[in-house]
Formats: C-alpha cells, structure tokens, sequence
C-alpha cells in the first residue's frame, strides 16, 4: 500500500511537469514531448530523437497533433520499455524536472556597433532619416512635374535649384557670396 501512495505522489509530479511543458493548455504536441525528453537527459543511445517521435506518432489519436495525459502516460510506458526501465524509474527521472529549460544565445560585445565614437560617415552625425519631418509631407513634395522641354531639362531650373538647396541646408545667399568672381591683379613690370 505504501508502494501504491508514492506512485500516486509521483504521477501527481509527472502532472506538474505535464503542465509544465504544455503552457497552459490539457495536451501537448510532439516537439513539447520531445523537449521533456531532451530536458530530463532521457535521450541517449538507446532513445534517439526519432524513437522519440515515432512513440509520440504512436500514442497520439490518428489524425490528432496532440496527446493528454493519459496519453504521455503511454508514451512514458514506451520510453521505458525502449531504455529497458520501469515506469516508476521514467517517472522518477521525470519528476526531476523544474519546467522547461529555456536557453538564449546572447551576442558577443561588437566595437564598431555598440561604440558610436567609432561612427564614421553620415552615422557619425546621427545616420540618416527615414522620413522628413520638416521638408516633405507627401509625395507630391518629391515629384518634379513643372514643364520640361524635349531632353527632359527643366524650364524652371531656378526654382528646383532652391528647393533643393532648401531641403539640403544649404542657403542660397551663402554661395553667391563665396562665388564672387576673383579680380586678377596686372602684374607690373
């Protein structure tokens, strides 16, 4: 009778982790089956990940994706019989588990990423824009649909001169003054 309590106790465990690996839901898939598997180091020579598939694929209703409890509870009979152990032993080993080891991969430090020092380029003034804010608002802003003659040069050059040099920055005033012709100086002899 003792014997009957612990493995009520036990089964109760196997629930627990049953639960577990399920996340909220009464069945489990087979990847989920296979993670307790993996998880619990039941996995070895004589259980591959294939034995372990095949014993899902045989547990499982036909044409259902899922197993219960009920179910896991055959599929363990099977891990057994196929490591040549008990269910009580495969229970126990179960039992062991704390839920789902869940495991990252976290990226190695990077210099030329994680260091904005190091920016060059248009980066180094804080990278490029994806949308302009203050300059465009639609398409409309973008396209050039003023006359053009033949060769497609625009009739109105001035104009998208100083549109363009409005959205990039630069003024206008400031290049014709820097561009005052040069007067060269006779040289006396």
């Amino acid at each position: 009778m003792v014997e009957k309590s612990e493995e009520a106790v036990s089964m109760d465990k196997v629930r627990e982790v049953f639960n577990s690996y399920c996340r909220g839901e009464d069945t489990m898939e087979g990847k989920q089956f296979a993670k307790i598997c993996k998880d619990t180091k039941l996995l070895d020579k004589a259980l591959t990940t294939t034995d372990v598939d095949l014993i899902f694929a045989k547990v499982k209703d036909k044409g259902g994706r899922r197993i219960d409890f009920n179910a896991f509870g055959k599929a363990l009979e099977a891990v057994g019989a196929k490591k040549k152990k008990d269910l009580n032993e495969i229970c126990a080993i179960v039992c062991k588990s704390r839920g789902p080891i869940l495991a990252g991969t976290k990226a190695e430090a990077n210099k030329f990423h994680d260091d904005k020092s190091l920016y060059t380029g248009v980066h180094a003034q804080g990278g490029p824009s994806t949308v302009d804010r203050d300059n465009v608002h639609d398409i409309s802003q973008t396209l050039d649909r003023s006359s053009a003659d033949v060769r497609g040069t625009n009739h109105n050059l001035g104009e998208i001169q100083a549109v363009t040099h409005k959205i990039a920055g630069v003024h206008l005033e400031e290049e014709k003054k820097s561009s005052k012709p040069k007067v060269a100086k006779k040289a006396t002899a």
